[in-house]
């Protein structure tokens, strides 16, 4: 792929983002309820496309960090999930937190990437109303090793894109809450289930940049 390739699809996202596209019907928080603001960071990357011997096969593509949460943290555990936690005092906005966040799980600083936008923000059924932004690393993802906190993140994933596209990677399913049913979206990569705030997360922006063709 490139420079141009790449210039192009990062253009691309960034207008994706604009795009006044909303999630499935998600739960909406009650007035008894004050959520717990927090935010992630959708980061991509360039990564060298893998055939199915395993071998790197030369072409160059997007891809996206997924991380699995350890068993020690709070809230979530062992769930597939993007780099992220709750919004601090000290934090600027939703931004300034999900890049604090990145850095602590997976050592990725602020000057390594581009923030591009956020996504719209969504209420979860444990509490929390997460602001998404995206952003896109600078470097190629082979050439910058993460560091990861043995804390919090117990593995990471670069996914390209083009396998959530692929059949049986996606399906649908409804989730019931209270007296409603709401859909989610589920995507089986490396043996786990993505799905939740991360699913819908996920689905938001892959059905924007599917808009732009």
């Amino acid at each position: 792929m490139s420079m141009d390739d790449k210039l192009a699809f990062r253009n691309q996202v960034s207008r994706a983002l604009t795009l006044p596209l909303p999630y499935a019907e998600r739960l909406k928080h009650g007035k008894d309820i004050r959520p717990i603001p927090a935010a992630v960071l959708v980061l991509l990357g360039w990564m060298t496309s893998v055939d199915h011997g395993g071998a790197h096969g030369g072409a160059i593509e997007p891809a996206v960090l997924i991380t699995r949460r350890t068993e020690f943290v709070e809230t979530h555990k062992g769930q597939m999930a993007f780099p992220g936690g709750v919004i601090e005092p000290e934090d600027e906005n939703s931004i300034a937190a999900a890049l604090r966040e990145t850095m602590e799980e997976v050592g990725v600083a602020a000057a390594a990437l581009e923030v591009l936008g956020t996504l719209p923000s969504l209420f979860t059924l444990t509490g929390y109303t997460i602001v998404p932004a995206v952003g896109i690393l600078k470097s190629p993802v082979e050439s910058f090793p993460l560091k990861v906190s043995q804390d919090e993140i117990a593995e990471t994933f670069w996914v390209p894109l083009s396998l959530f596209s692929k059949p049986g990677i996606y399906k649908k399913e409804e989730l019931s809450a209270g007296q409603k049913s709401y859909p989610i979206h589920v995507y089986q990569v490396h043996g786990q289930r993505i799905w939740g705030a991360t699913g819908a997360i996920l689905k938001n922006l892959l059905d924007r940049l599917a808009q732009l063709g």
